[in-house]
């Protein structure tokens, strides 16, 4: 039965995803602990860490917008000329892909051999009790360690989940061209980018918990911004001899058009009000990341 195989495909299809999703997981939260654990290693000064932690993840977001406008140029000038994702787009990511794992791969290599570790140094007397004797497990009898794991748990969550969602959200929710998958990103980058910047100074003049919840507030209004976006189209009637497409958007059918008429979206109108949005996202989601790791860099 062709159904009973197709479906049989899918399901292989996504177990074979969520594997590499899980060992993905895995070696990206070695690499981020391992790399975070050296800033408080360089400094003990608080606005010096921050300005650590804003500098590292500036420069993530540098890589990050690098992707996204090579993306944006593969999408814009490689890619067959329809506004919608297709199967002939597939190659562009599998390049895409290829082109990241081998410039992550020469970074990490100068890494691994441009940094030397230092070997561990006795306790200094001077330094607190806690720092020079506690084991691993007296951390779990800090309250302050369940605050910064539950406040970098969410921070985390909610800049992740906004970038994975986005691009269905552009393509699907709004109907936006394809090129916007890279586009909006790259809007929400580079206002982080610009934002990190600031966090030394913002830090230094109203400190850590204000930070928080002036980036807790922008990215909840980018939230609410993006509840109230809506595609906007007309209906047209459709033209004679028309042949239904082999596959449409689920939210086409609750577009409420005759029958005998097709939606038609205005996507130039829907992008600068969709990007004003990002532009909160960017700055909301990049003060509650460097915050958060600045907090967990005090508390060590």
């Amino acid at each position: 039965d062709a159904s009973a195989q197709c479906r049989h495909s899918r399901k292989m299809n996504e177990n074979e995803t969520s594997t590499h999703m899980v060992v993905f997981q895995f070696g990206w939260a070695s690499v981020q602990i391992s790399h975070l654990s050296l800033i408080p290693e360089l400094t003990s000064n608080r606005l010096e860490q921050v300005s650590l932690n804003g500098l590292r993840y500036a420069f993530t977001i540098i890589s990050t917008i690098a992707v996204y406008v090579s993306m944006w140029l593969l999408l814009e000038f490689n890619s067959p000329k329809t506004g919608e994702l297709a199967a002939a787009d597939r190659p562009i990511f599998m390049e895409m892909g290829y082109a990241v794992l081998a410039v992550g791969s020469v970074f990490v290599l100068i890494f691994h051999l441009g940094v030397k570790e230092r070997s561990p140094a006795p306790a200094m007397r001077d330094e607190p009790a806690f720092q020079a004797k506690a084991s691993w497990r007296k951390w779990f009898k800090r309250p302050r360690f369940y605050q910064n794991a539950l406040i970098y748990m969410a921070s985390r969550l909610m800049v992740n989940i906004s970038q994975i969602y986005a691009p269905l959200y552009i393509l699907h929710a709004l109907h936006l061209h394809k090129r916007n998958i890279a586009i909006f990103p790259l809007v929400v980058y580079v206002s982080g980018f610009a934002t990190t910047l600031l966090m030394r100074r913002v830090n230094e003049r109203i400190g850590s918990r204000v930070t928080y919840l002036l980036g807790l507030i922008a990215f909840l209004a980018a939230c609410v911004w993006f509840h109230f976006q809506e595609p906007r189209y007309d209906c047209v009637d459709l033209p004679k001899n028309f042949t239904a497409p082999p596959t449409t958007h689920s939210i086409s059918a609750f577009v409420p058009c005759d029958v005998g008429q097709m939606v038609q979206y205005h996507t130039s109108l829907q992008v600068e009000s969709v990007f004003g949005a990002g532009v909160l996202l960017g700055i909301g989601g990049s003060t509650v990341l460097v915050t958060s790791l600045s907090m967990t860099s005090h508390l060590i």
